[in-house]
């Protein structure tokens, strides 16, 4: 009985441990399985961003393609009869096919050697790729095998039975070939792959915050200010691209600023540094490379050798790091530090040392320094020359001008005479010049002057002729003087209209009103009819700058958006005004420009205003043969014609004409005059011929010594002609039949060639001009210099060869040789200035560039020289025409940018349809406008010489009005828009335009100053929207996205029935469930989406319309069925529901598998340890 009680407690303590070890392994199932569930994916440690899946190809990438040509057949069944012997078959070319195989050896592998970018701070080598030289397959990888695929031993036959000839064929392994069904592209993640596009980006705003808030003035130190500020800045090891030789190249904000990210950035770190110190680019050079950057230098004069120049605080130093004698590396000059062993050293901060803007100090004498750039000399840094300026007793003045002084010369055209220099020729005027600022003292000196005689014509009690013109007179220098900043705008304002009270009485009553949209008052008062009219031809008058008025309210709904409402201006008769008006829709404006003139504008821009002198060779030449004629009547005949057609064109007599005739002196047949009709025309041909003949026809002439050729005295008769007249463009027609044989002594007088003095000599073969000259060197460079002069005042000369084609230099040389009693060649020496002497074009191409502007017509008979003049006097009307394009023409910039701005819609046809494109119109009473606007330059160009007016006669005076009305948007959805600043509808619009004077009966035209617009200005608003997002708790669930897009209704807000494109915005609710757009463009319709929901939850049903309104942000909600209306209170909320989550990832499948194993295990032994007890129960 005991015996069996033991053995019972022993098996129930076996029972007890079996039972433990049981529970342990379904314990660790369930923990493994558990586990299992949520295991995330097994991801790298490191992100990519190429965007392609790492992918190799496997089995399962292919799939066997018959490629045998082989049908199957079945076999026959053996015929019993004794069969015929089969021949034993042998493999031929049928039995085999061919496939390419892989020879190289070597698996594909990419490339890759350690970079810095491999080790971090330490030198511990971080990078996880192997060094590899890398492998890719080429053709050269693979050849061919031939494959046997017959699948017939050779040597058998039919009648052995080992092995049995099949009767038939069935494809075997040998009949297929693998083939690549697989889409997706083999990709091995390499260093390019963790390259992330958008780290460390910085945008402008950003790099300067970094720069000193405040610079030197002197340009060196704020260069190299600029470059110590950087020092510490590295470029991204997060954001790279990767060489061909698999280094990393990193952004840098240096690269970004000049739009070369990624490229080596030591040039482009000086270029940065060079625009944020405010070295000027026309001056400096800004390049990306060194190369480039030394060689830019250089070409400006701006590199020294290493060897010639001692560092200093501002240069640029060039380094040779290869010893190929080209620029690898540079830096900026900080400063000098003194060795006492070695020499001068001198500390730089470069960039892109050891991928960072590092401060490095070097040895002036060390191998491999290349260089020095240096800065650009400003007029401050030159005190020597400003001192010699104070000491002639001459203003220093700073040059502004960007072009560079130049006057064409012989080196300037090629063999053709075609111009080859690409240098524009330019003469310094006080345009040039920086305008130097007035003191304080001068500008209260200015204006008590001013003060002081205004209050001597308001001390008269009665205003004479003689007081009227004084005062005048004071108006347009009032007028200058606030143009040129000497007096403030409100003492200018203030004089102004006390002088024009004294003219006009009724002024100071009228003037007020002319603020903004109240122009109208004036047109209805009479003002304009009354007195821009009798300014117009009484006295000119300038601007009018009105005094502020309250501005009449504009109740369309965008009216509030208004800051300023624009204005009227005037001058010369002439008024501007630019008024604004809003409409329907937010941010959308109609703008009108006007303009009122008492006079056609027909009038002035179809009649030219120029004035020409023709200047005639009438040395003893011109009577020299000429198809039948001389070379004298056909330039005569020629003249004539020209004569003709000025007169056709000149019907009011604003253009003058004048005509010079020279041989030995200049005579001035008859001086600059207007020839208006034919009458005139005839007197003036008659003067010519008479005046003229009297002098060539002369007897004796070709004998006398007044018959040589003095270019330069007629050059400057025309040009002193010229200088006497106001016109807007001026000619000279110059023609000649020889080359200049004297030159001026006084006045328009030329020296006698036949001289005794020595002046005129044949250096070179030592003879004496006793008997004239043919050529004479000194009278051509002065002629040369003349014409320089002539046309750097703006002057344009035509120049016409009379049968000059094949006179040469060479020819009267060697006819001076063979005698004597010939005329010499007065020279110096072998080098002429019209050029070789032995080139037949060398004078021609002298006439065309050293005395014409670039116009040159040879001319070898009659039909040629008048064919000459007709072609002159086209491009003289074609040059006209085209500077009077410009006139009455108004300039309307728009300013759209990258940062919001205003956006030109559509112009109003006088339908007053909105239309987008141009309108042609013409110059009509009540016609269109032709008006266009250019995209490109984001200007609006309005001609009034081609635009309909509305004509409005009152009493003696009729006034003709031009109006045009465009639409513009404020552009709030872009980035940058600031709400509530206020924005320019335009630039500077101007009008350009001119008027005609009566001057004692001589009509002018006269081009104005651009006449103003005033400029309106608006304002615009941005949204808000915030809500909170809730469980059906009422807990706050963080986690969900919203997208705000702009909605389809709404669709006509760009102000011409189309829709305003705006991205998308999107929040994601806080761990608060807060969820905040900020910045929504106010004047449209959204609509609200949840994008994303949280795990776990529903997205809700109801649909959310969001409006916001001049900066009024309203919910319209719309329940499940989408017509009913809900209560908006701040909240959306999501259900929750319950979902298994989808698991799993490429490590499950092993705890899966443990667990099967577990359980399969826990099973066993529950099986086992069930058919012990059955055996002890059956024993």
């Amino acid at each position: 009985m005991l015996q069996n009680a033991e053995k019972y407690a022993k098996e129930k303590r076996r029972v007890k441990r079996r039972r433990g070890i049981l529970t342990g392994l379904a314990a660790v199932v369930v923990f493994c399985t558990t586990y299992a569930l949520i295991l995330p994916a097994i991801t790298m440690s490191d992100d990519v961003f190429c965007g392609i899946e790492e992918h190799r190809h496997g089995d399962e990438c292919y799939e066997n393609v018959l490629v045998c040509t082989l049908e199957e057949t079945e076999e026959e069944t053996p015929d019993s009869s004794e069969p015929e012997p089969a021949p034993a078959h042998v493999h031929t070319d049928a039995c085999y096919q061919t496939q390419p195989v892989l020879i190289c050896g070597q698996e594909e592998r990419e490339w890759h050697v350690h970079s810095e970018m491999c080790y971090d701070e330490t030198g511990a080598l971080v990078c996880q790729l192997p060094e590899d030289a890398g492998h890719a397959h080429s053709d050269e990888c693979y050849g061919e095998e031939r494959v046997l695929t017959c699948g017939i031993p050779e040597g058998v036959t039919a009648a052995q039975p080992e092995p049995a000839a099949p009767a038939g064929h069935k494809h075997g392994e040998g009949c297929y070939a693998r083939e690549l069904i697989c889409t997706k592209e083999e990709h091995t993640h390499s260093l390019a792959c963790y390259s992330d596009p958008a780290a460390d980006l910085e945008s402008p705003a950003v790099w300067e915050a970094t720069l000193p808030a405040e610079l030197p003035a002197d340009i060196r130190e704020a260069f190299a200010a600029v470059a110590e500020s950087q020092i510490g800045y590295s470029e991204s090891s997060r954001n790279y691209q990767v060489g061909e030789n698999g280094a990393m190249h990193g952004y840098t904000r240096y690269g970004a600023w000049y739009g070369f990210p990624y490229g080596d950035w030591c040039a482009m770190f000086v270029s940065f540094c060079a625009n944020y110190a405010g070295v000027p680019q026309s001056a400096f050079t800004y390049e990306s490379g060194c190369i480039a950057f030394a060689d830019g230098l250089n070409q400006r004069g701006l590199l020294a050798p290493a060897a010639e120049h001692i560092p200093q605080r501002g240069d640029v130093v060039f380094f040779d790091t290869d010893g190929d004698g080209a620029a690898d590396h540079t830096g900026i000059v900080t400063g000098l530090v003194s060795g006492e062993a070695e020499g001068t050293y001198f500390r730089t901060v470069e960039g892109n040392v050891n991928n960072c803007v590092a401060e490095c100090t070097h040895y002036c004498g060390e191998p491999g320094l290349l260089g020095y750039g240096l800065l650009p000399v400003t007029a401050e840094d030159e005190p020597a020359d400003n001192n010699e300026a104070q000491e002639n007793g001459e203003e220093q003045r700073t040059l502004v001008c960007e072009k560079e002084a130049h006057t064409h010369s012989d080196d300037c055209y090629n063999d053709e005479g075609e111009l080859v220099c690409g240098l524009e020729e330019h003469a310094h005027t006080d345009d040039c010049y920086e305008k130097r600022p007035l003191t304080e003292e001068e500008l209260a000196e200015i204006e008590a002057q001013f003060t002081g005689e205004v209050e001597e014509l308001e001390a008269l009690d009665e205003l004479t002729e003689e007081d009227v013109s004084n005062a005048e007179d004071l108006l347009e220098r009032l007028e200058k003087a606030y143009k040129d900043e000497e007096l403030s705008e409100e003492v200018y304002t203030g004089l102004y209209a006390r002088v024009l009270a004294l003219l006009a009485d009724e002024y100071a009553d009228i003037a007020e009103p002319s603020y903004g949209t109240n122009w109208i008052l004036l047109r209805d008062s009479g003002w304009f009819e009354e007195y821009s009219g009798a300014a117009y031809t009484a006295y000119e008058a300038p601007a009018v700058y009105a005094f502020p008025a309250e501005l009449p309210e504009d109740t369309s709904p965008s009216g509030e958006q208004v800051d300023a409402r624009g204005g009227v201006n005037a001058a010369d008769g002439v008024s501007v005004s630019k008024t604004i008006t809003g409409t329907e829709l937010e941010n959308v404006f109609d703008i009108t420009l006007q303009v009122q003139t008492p006079q056609t504008i027909n009038e002035v821009v179809e009649e030219p205003d120029m004035a020409v002198v023709i200047v005639m060779d009438i040395s003893n030449t011109m009577n020299s043969n000429f198809g039948g004629t001389t070379r004298y009547e056909a330039a005569m005949a020629a003249a004539e014609d020209f004569l003709d057609k000025f007169a056709d064109s000149n019907s009011l007599g604003i253009s003058r004409i004048g005509y010079v005739a020279f041989n030995t002196d200049a005579h001035q047949i008859f001086g600059l005059q207007p020839c208006t009709n034919q009458q005139q025309a005839a007197a003036l041909k008659n003067t010519m011929r008479q005046s003229t003949g009297n002098i060539i026809n002369d007897a004796g002439y070709k004998d006398s010594h007044s018959r040589f050729t003095n270019i330069e005295a007629g050059l400057k008769m025309a040009q002193d002609m010229l200088s006497g007249v106001s016109n807007k463009e001026k000619f000279i027609v110059f023609l000649s039949d020889g080359f200049p044989t004297t030159y001026i002594s006084s006045g328009y007088n030329g020296y006698d060639p036949y001289d005794s003095t020595g002046r005129f000599y044949d250096h070179v073969l030592n003879k004496p001009c006793t008997y004239g000259t043919s050529y004479s060197d000194e009278a051509a460079i002065r002629a040369r210099n003349t014409a320089s002069s002539i046309k750097g005042s703006g002057i344009t000369i035509f120049s016409i060869g009379v049968d000059v084609g094949g006179q040469t230099i060479q020819a009267y040389i060697e006819q001076s040789e063979k005698a004597n009693g010939f005329s010499v060649v007065d020279r110096s020496g072998t080098s002429y200035e019209i050029g070789a002497a032995d080139r037949v074009e060398a004078y021609e191409n002298w006439l065309r560039g050293s005395i014409g502007s670039g116009y040159y017509y040879p001319s070898t008979d009659v039909d040629g020289l008048k064919s000459a003049y007709d072609e002159i006097f086209d491009e003289i009307k074609k040059t006209v025409e085209t500077a009077a394009k410009a006139d009455w023409v108004a300039s309307d910039p728009v300013p759209m940018a990258e940062s919001g701005e205003v956006e030109f819609i559509g112009f109003f046809n006088r339908t007053l349809e909105l239309v987008s494109g141009a309108l042609n119109g013409s110059h009509i009473p009540d016609g269109e406008n032709t008006a266009s606007f250019a995209g490109d330059v984001s200007t609006i160009s309005w001609d009034l010489k081609k635009s309909g007016y509305r004509q409005e006669t009152s009493g003696s005076t009729t006034l003709y009005t031009y109006s045009l009305t465009y639409r513009v948007r404020l552009e709030n959805e872009d980035d940058g828009f600031i709400e509530k600043a206020i924005y320019a509808t335009n630039g500077r619009t101007t009008l350009s335009y001119s008027v005609v004077r009566d001057d004692n009966g001589t009509l002018t035209i006269e081009k104005k100053e651009p006449l103003e617009f005033p400029v309106p200005s608006v304002h615009g608003y941005l949204g808000e929207l915030e809500f909170i997002k809730k469980d059906n708790r009422g807990n706050a669930l963080p986690g969900a996205e919203f997208t705000l897009s702009h909605d389809q209704a709404c669709s006509i807000c760009r102000g011409d029935k189309t829709a305003v494109s705006i991205k998308n915005m999107i929040a994601v609710s806080g761990e608060d469930g807060k969820v905040s757009f900020t910045g929504i463009p106010s004047g449209h319709t959204y609509t609200l989406t949840e994008t994303a929901v949280p795990p776990g939850y529903m997205a809700g049903s109801s649909s959310y319309k969001v409006t916001v309104t001049y900066d009024k942000t309203t919910v319209k909600v719309l329940g499940p069925d989408h017509t009913t209306e809900l209560e908006w209170n701040g909240v959306i909320v999501n259900n929750t529901y319950y979902e298994l989550p989808d698991t799993g990832g490429s490590g499950t499948i092993w705890y899966t598998a443990s667990g099967a194993l577990l359980i399969l295990a826990a099973a066993g032994l529950y099986i086992c340890i069930r058919r012990r007890k059955e055996e002890r129960e059956t024993s």
